[in-house]
């Protein structure tokens, strides 16, 4: 078993506390009647009252504070539980135990914590048999973990940790190679460790990777269990400024040495001053909104629950750990999109990954238009130790994000300028600005803007002079989305960049509503391609080096059995 810790907890009955729940026979109810908030019951039920039972709805809670150990994880145990049940954390979706235990880190939360386990009892089951048995007892809250890495120093093909294990045992240490999601080398370590304070170090394949920044995932295994999981991005034998460590404890100076200019996190006074000599930055939580807009990045962890294991969505996300990626802001995607948001995951899911591609997208072209430092510019290039889940799954798989990003820190991106969330009303007259944004001189360069219906047909196209102009046109009559595409060719009608933006046409309190259930599609691969067969635009589709929308008819280039993703495309 794992290094464990129980954490105090008090369990309490809320709402009706009296009558025949005192026959339920748990410690929670014994504690109850010793108080004499409810009697003594010695014989079973009459029928009315085991169905007054088994017709409500009993809910025990506790409350507790946030584990401080970063590495640590939480579990819920019961030594015997009873009746229908639902255990839930901080209102969040039902956490389904694995092994017997209810696995509680995706959804912890700094602060207080609220733990509930409700019990729902059937009456067609109960009201003819003996009393509803609901509750439970031997409960024990545990903090648990199975190694704690203190320091990891990764440089081209050699691995140095210094981490205490608390269990002693056989340990598999996983290094996966990759480069923009594809796999270049895996290197499996097998070593026992002692229960004790240990360096170690391994030697693990680059793979062909000359001068090229490639990402470095490592995960820790015990007997098949997860025990961490920690990302880099290393420059393995070019003499240009090494990478970031992006995830996973590191000494000041290890980030100093792989060319770090800022670390994000909540630094005692001795570690600010440690990171001042090496000359790193300390940046508060709070202080990377530059980075990023309001739609909170979704945790890994927690978006594969809301997924419910469906094919789209990459399984192996659930082994990162987000350390610093805050928890969803259902509340949020709600007032944006729709009030059922969450209710249904598969689109739930899809539409998350949107809004992160979207939110980061946005920030890169401001801060690019500003000249200002962004954290995630570049992904590999700038500093970026907030939110790597959202650009890149554990398993190497690229997000939505990640494409999107790409394309606007491309040396040439023109686009729309328009606000992150911007929707205009039916048939309102429509401007907006054209921006070019370019790192060097390519000669002459020919922009032009369209905007297309969700059917594919043709609302309006112009051509924009390089210096920039304005795109005009009337929204449709209806609520709906429009698609805008902002193109740039060279001198002989070559594409250089495009740009695809949504602009929701609606009227009514949400202004993103028309996103929430878009006509459907249909995305099928042939001969190395990905074609849009549907009668409706493929909105948002992300594949390999590909990111944005498909008219019907259209397609790009896509590799056999290649992954991808659409917002409204039925799979």
């Amino acid at each position: 078993m794992p290094s464990s810790r129980k954490i105090a907890s008090n369990w309490f009955l809320l709402g009706e506390s009296v009558g025949p729940l005192a026959a339920l026979e748990t410690d929670v109810c014994a504690v109850l009647e010793n108080a004499g908030e409810i009697p003594a019951v010695e014989m079973g039920f009459h029928a009315r009252e085991a169905e007054w039972v088994a017709n409500r709805e009993w809910t025990f809670e506790t409350r507790f504070d946030c584990p401080e150990g970063e590495d640590e994880r939480l579990r819920l145990r019961f030594g015997h539980i009873y009746g229908p049940h639902v255990v839930r954390l901080n209102d969040g979706e039902p956490i389904v135990p694995v092994a017997g235990a209810y696995e509680l880190t995706a959804d912890l939360r700094e602060g207080e914590n609220c733990l509930r386990v409700i019990f729902r009892p059937e009456p067609h089951l109960y009201v003819r048999r003996c009393a509803p048995r609901i509750g439970f007892s031997g409960t024990r809250l545990e903090g648990y973990s199975y190694v704690r890495v203190e320091n990891w120093d990764v440089e081209a093909g050699v691995s140095r940790l210094s981490l205490e294990a608390f269990v002693g045992g056989r340990y598999q240490f996983t290094y996966t190679v990759s480069r923009e999601g594809a796999l270049i080398a895996r290197t499996q370590v097998q070593e026992r460790l002692p229960a004790a304070r240990r360096q170690i170090a391994h030697e693990f394949d680059m793979g062909s990777a000359d001068g090229e920044s490639v990402e470095v995932l490592l995960t820790i295994e015990r007997g098949g269990v997860g025990c961490d999981a920690m990302r880099a991005w290393v420059l393995p034998y070019s003499g240009e400024t090494p990478l970031r460590l992006v995830e996973g404890p590191c000494h000041p100076a290890t980030l100093a040495r792989l060319g770090a200019q800022a670390a994000v996190g909540r630094f005692s006074a001795r570690e600010k001053s440690k990171l001042a000599r090496a000359g790193v930055a300390a940046l508060l939580p709070e202080e990377r909104e530059e980075g990023f807009a309001r739609v909170a990045m979704a945790a890994p962890e927690e978006c594969l629950r809301h997924a419910e294991g469906h094919p789209f969505w990459p399984q192996g996300c659930a082994l990162l750990k987000s350390r610093h990626t805050p928890a969803m802001d259902l509340k949020e995607y709600q007032a944006l999109f729709s009030r059922t948001v969450g209710e249904e995951p598969e689109r739930f899911a899809r539409l998350t990954r949107y809004a992160q591609a979207e939110c980061v997208a946005f920030a890169a072209r401001e801060a690019r238009e500003r000249g200002a430092r962004f954290l995630a510019a570049k992904a590999f290039d700038e500093e970026f130790a907030y939110a790597s889940a959202a650009l890149v799954e554990a398993n190497g798989t690229c997000r939505p994000a990640f494409w999107a990003l790409r394309d606007a820190w491309k040396s040439v991106h023109a686009f729309l300028r328009m606000d992150l969330w911007q929707r205009v009303e039916p048939e309102e007259a429509v401007s907006l600005e054209a921006v070019l944004l370019r790192d060097t001189p390519l000669g002459t360069l020919h922009l032009r803007c369209e905007a297309y219906g969700m059917q594919g047909e043709s609302i309006a196209r112009s051509a924009i002079e390089e210096e920039g102009g304005s795109f005009s046109f009337a929204a449709p009559g209806e609520a709906s989305v429009v698609l805008l595409r902002t193109i740039v060719e060279d001198a002989y009608g070559r594409l250089v960049s495009r740009c695809d933006q949504l602009l929701c046409v609606e009227s009514g309190e949400r202004p993103m509503a028309p996103l929430w259930n878009p006509p459907r599609t249909r995305l099928a691969q042939r001969d190395g391609l990905l074609l849009n067969e549907g009668p409706s635009v493929a909105l948002c589709v992300c594949a390999e080096g590909y990111y944005g929308a498909l008219l019907p008819g259209e397609s790009i280039r896509l590799e056999k059995g290649g992954a991808f993703e659409c917002l409204n495309a039925i799979l």
